[in-house]
């Protein structure tokens, strides 16, 4: 469920009016932000009222434990990462929907930014798989193991209207996989498709000051899209998500947005650069809170 916040009127399209694909193609709207055209929520929100029915028909997350060979490679901000992971830069090079990603790995190997990534004294040495000391390959076992999931937007049948198109150019867009199918059909949050993968990190200070006191910074459980070896669909890449928990299996989650557009993502600079902006609430709900939200007719639309 998607509790928006001040911006149905954009957000919401006529729901029976038919596709129309180029409007629906993640490609032109991540050249469009990578060109720099515009700026703020504006082309978020007139955007939105063109593709949102189609590209983020979402109906909740999955989550899986994460090895600590993948979160290095997802977290690395190296200038070398081409070299070291080919084959996942190959799929952000050629995927347009992942340009914005694409591009940062470029900033790196450019030497962008000044300072050195928040992970980059774990990554100095190389890769997992090339150079990577045991030392470090200790600490990135035990992130994964304390802090840190793998996680998937997944998406309702609403998708399949686009499947076409989304298949040629997301690169992380793909069938569920079998026991995730089955436990889905079984239970009463059926899904079609995975896709706009994240890292979902634990005990994390809030990026926005709505939820930040005199006494100190929040500590909430955040949602990463941002880093440039994860990839997705425009605007996901723009993307911060924090949540807490509001009661047992029930979560209140903030939908979060930079609206610096120009401003390409690095861990090393301040949060409060990107200009975050609150874009709309989610609710996460385990098996119970579900049953419970169908009971009493919780839902703006009938899938």
């Amino acid at each position: 469920m998607n509790l928006h916040w001040g911006f149905a009127g954009t957000f919401c399209p006529d729901r029976d009016r038919k596709i129309d694909e180029e409007l629906s193609f993640p490609g032109t709207l991540a050249t469009v932000l990578r060109a720099g055209q515009t700026s703020g929520p504006n082309l978020l929100n007139t955007l939105w009222g063109s593709i949102g029915k189609y590209i983020f028909p979402w109906a909740g997350k999955s989550f899986e434990k994460i090895s600590g060979r993948k979160l290095s490679m997802l977290l690395d901000e190296s200038g070398d990462l081409a070299e070291r992971y080919p084959e996942r830069v190959h799929e952000l090079k050629t995927h347009l929907a992942s340009a914005p990603h694409y591009d940062l790995v470029l900033k790196n190997h450019d030497r962008y930014w000044k300072e050195e990534g928040r992970y980059a004294p774990h990554l100095k040495s190389g890769s997992w798989d090339a150079g990577m000391p045991e030392e470090d390959k200790t600490f990135w076992i035990q992130e994964a193991a304390a802090r840190w999931v793998f996680g998937n937007n997944i998406q309702d049948a609403r998708i399949l209207a686009a499947d076409p198109v989304m298949r040629l150019i997301d690169m992380n867009y793909r069938t569920p996989d079998t026991s995730l199918q089955a436990v889905s059909e079984g239970g009463p949050s059926p899904f079609a498709r995975q896709g706009y993968i994240f890292l979902g990190a634990a005990d994390q200070e809030s990026i926005m000051s709505m939820n930040n006191g005199e006494t100190g910074k929040k500590r909430v459980f955040q949602f990463h899209y941002r880093y440039p070896m994860i990839g997705g669909a425009a605007p996901i890449g723009y993307c911060l998500d924090e949540l807490v928990e509001i009661a047992d299996g029930l979560f209140l989650g903030q939908l979060i947005y930079s609206t610096a557009l120009h401003i390409p993502f690095h861990s090393s600079v301040d949060p409060a650069q990107y200009k975050y902006q609150l874009f709309g609430y989610f609710l996460l709900l385990d098996d119970e809170w579900e049953y419970h939200r169908k009971t009493i007719g919780l839902d703006t639309v009938e899938i």
